[in-house]
């Protein structure tokens, strides 16, 4: 066992004691040094927190354990949102069908034409969508805009399956549900197990694993991968979690940087990194004097647009990013376009 190796440093008189007191010792020593290593991580965090440039946007905990049973189960329905914008109608005369499958049980093939196929209105489509089904399957949301599917019963068995419909070149699931052929099957929701957790204002937790020992756990689940966490503090797993399991590590999101620096600007925004990005960048202009410089580049920070913070060379633009290649080192760095 790692731990032993502290027997190195004290006297031989504990080399007498039996390997299995030895290992008992060495596991001793090891919760010490997480406990102490949990502490010293809270001691670093608010000595970073008292700078705008160091800050940390959330707190951490390390080795909470997280109970899975009856007792905190949630029982939710399945829901789907489509990502289509139907406000304005949609021409349904050549492609109007679509294929959907509710629980695993009842599976309907749904011609989504309205009265007028070249103008059909989203409160056709979900009148045919809900008829074809028998109960209220489908609604409108967002203003009218985005078509959402919920299932009628909630639990495990609660799912939403999109497919592609029988006749190919009929198929409009790319238009109404947002769906090309290759995307298909899609089932809802991707994560059917939900649980409540314990701890509030709990934004992230990045691994998990059924023994506090790296080398002792033989189940590790990872953020986005096995198992989502909500803002609400549900926590989705994909497949069945076992009864316990301890996070390495806990986020909270304490909203320091609005207790520490935002505050005092009086400028509140959800805590974000972007938000983070505000502040310093507001503060910077602060101290060192309004510039035209810093005004502009405070007012990027507040209008959301991207700000390269250290000097550069654009290399390249797309929707998504903005590369910057540093002049002094030569490293890219990506830029979020917001």
């Amino acid at each position: 066992m790692s731990n032993n190796k502290y027997f190195q440093f004290i006297s031989d008189f504990w080399d007498m004691f039996p390997q299995q007191d030895r290992d008992r010792l060495a596991e001793t020593w090891h919760g010490y040094e997480q406990v102490l290593a949990s502490v010293y991580q809270k001691f670093v965090e608010c000595d970073l927190n008292v700078s705008i440039n160091d800050i940390q946007p959330y707190s951490t905990s390390r080795w909470l354990d997280y109970s899975f049973g009856a007792s905190n189960k949630v029982s939710a329905a399945a829901i789907f949102t489509s990502s289509q914008d139907l406000s304005q109608g949609i021409n349904l005369s050549s492609r109007y069908l679509i294929r959907v499958r509710v629980n695993g049980l009842i599976e309907k093939e749904v011609d989504c034409r309205g009265v007028n196929p070249k103008e059909t209105r989203i409160d056709e489509i979900i009148s045919n969508i809900n008829f074809a089904f028998g109960f209220q399957f489908a609604r409108a949301i967002k203003e009218n805009s985005l078509i959402q599917l919920v299932s009628n019963i909630e639990g495990i068995n609660s799912s939403i399956e999109i497919l592609w419909s029988s006749k190919s070149d009929k198929d409009c699931t790319e238009f109404v549900l947002g769906f090309v052929e290759e995307d298909l099957p899609k089932r809802y929701p991707e994560y059917p197990y939900s649980y409540s957790i314990p701890y509030s204002n709990v934004v992230r937790i990045p691994i998990f694993q059924n023994a506090v020992r790296d080398d002792s756990a033989d189940i590790v689940l990872h953020d986005d991968i096995d198992f989502k966490l909500d803002s609400t503090g549900v926590i989705w797993f994909k497949t069945e979690p076992p009864s316990t399991l301890w996070a390495k590590k806990t986020m909270y999101d304490d909203e320091t940087p609005w207790n520490n620096f935002g505050y005092l600007m009086g400028i509140y925004q959800k805590n974000t990194s972007t938000y983070l990005s505000v502040l310093q960048g507001l503060w910077y202009a602060f101290w060192m004097g309004s510039k035209p410089d810093n005004i502009r580049t405070a007012l990027y920070l507040l209008f959301g647009l991207p700000v390269a913070k250290s000097s550069g060379i654009v290399s390249s633009v797309s929707a998504e990013k903005i590369v910057v290649i540093h002049i002094v080192t030569g490293k890219q760095i990506g830029r979020a376009h917001v």
